[in-house]
């Protein structure tokens, strides 16, 4: 598709062009792949778009729509296709941003343990400590998790601008992490979280999502530990560039697994996880993973 094309061509990042194509994709499937589309097409399209998403969401939808509109060509008299609405709506200035107090994430472990498929508690985990993106999640599987009793290590298909390098695996949580893992859609794992959530009676907005937790791990270890800012972002692998940290980067040339090992020895969220994986060797949903529960045994 030339729209794809274009955005390639232009240098856009993969997740903005998977997303422009997600609407160009929605208003094609609503209405046919058209050159040209009608004004009353498109209001109908942005009225539904307005009542679906917040503020920020649906300014973003609107800017993707029209990049799709701008990469349509020209009518008979050299005309493009353009917005029926005279301006485009402003990113607000301040984003609706929710997240999870730590009595709502201890709640959502305790469901996630005694009632999800492990798997699903497993993936959660692992959002829950590590601060994951939905999509360095759902490209997670086995192969990325390294047992080595004392020494194990999960290596994070980072996005964006963040580092790859593995991070220790706490050996109180290795059984754990022996459940087989698979890569799984996006949807799903989103789907998960609210489902969770739903059984735990915890609210999550209707547009809330696995980026809620990462908001959450990120405010409980500026809020409730003394770490340094830099030495969390290092743990969440984000760029460690830009204005906010000065030259400190460059100086600062502590080993990744140090810094690791300090977030985790100092992590709100781990005490819960040790206390409740204590109850997996009892539960019917782990029966059939023999290592798993002779691991925990063991122990």
């Amino acid at each position: 598709m030339n729209f794809k094309r274009k955005l390639t061509l232009s240098g856009r990042k993969p997740g903005y062009i998977k997303e422009c194509l997600r609407v160009a994709t929605k208003i094609a499937t609503k209405y046919g792949k058209k050159k040209r589309y009608t004004e009353t097409e498109l209001l109908e399209f942005l009225e539904e778009e307005r009542n679906k998403y917040a503020d920020s969401s649906y300014a973003t939808r609107v800017h993707q729509l029209k990049a799709f509109l701008d990469s349509l060509p020209e009518d008979e008299h050299g005309r493009r296709q353009k917005l029926p609405i005279e301006r485009l709506p402003a990113y607000p200035d301040t984003y609706n941003q929710p997240l999870f107090n730590n009595e709502e994430i201890d709640k959502l472990i305790y469901t996630a343990v005694m009632e999800e498929k492990p798997e699903t508690v497993l993936r959660f985990a692992i959002a829950t400590i590590y601060g994951c993106r939905v999509g360095e999640l759902a490209k997670l599987s086995s192969d990325n998790i390294n047992l080595n009793h004392n020494n194990s290590t999960i290596d994070i298909p980072t996005e964006k601008k963040g580092r790859r390098v593995p991070q220790p695996i706490p050996v109180e949580l290795e059984p754990l992490f022996s459940i087989p893992l698979k890569p799984r859609k996006t949807h799903l794992i989103q789907n998960d979280l609210k489902r969770i959530c739903r059984k735990a009676r915890v609210h999550i907005p209707r547009w809330g999502g696995i980026h809620m937790i990462r908001r959450s791990v990120v405010t409980a270890l500026y809020s409730n530990t003394d770490l340094k800012e830099i030495t969390i972002r290092r743990f969440l692998r984000w760029s460690l560039g830009g204005r906010s940290l000065g030259v400190m980067p460059r100086y600062v040339k502590t080993p990744a697994e140090l810094t690791d090992l300090e977030v985790l020895s100092k992590h709100p969220y781990l005490p819960m996880w040790k206390t409740m994986i204590e109850f997996i060797p009892y539960l019917p949903q782990y029966s059939q993973m023999c290592n798993l529960t002779q691991l925990l045994s063991f122990n």
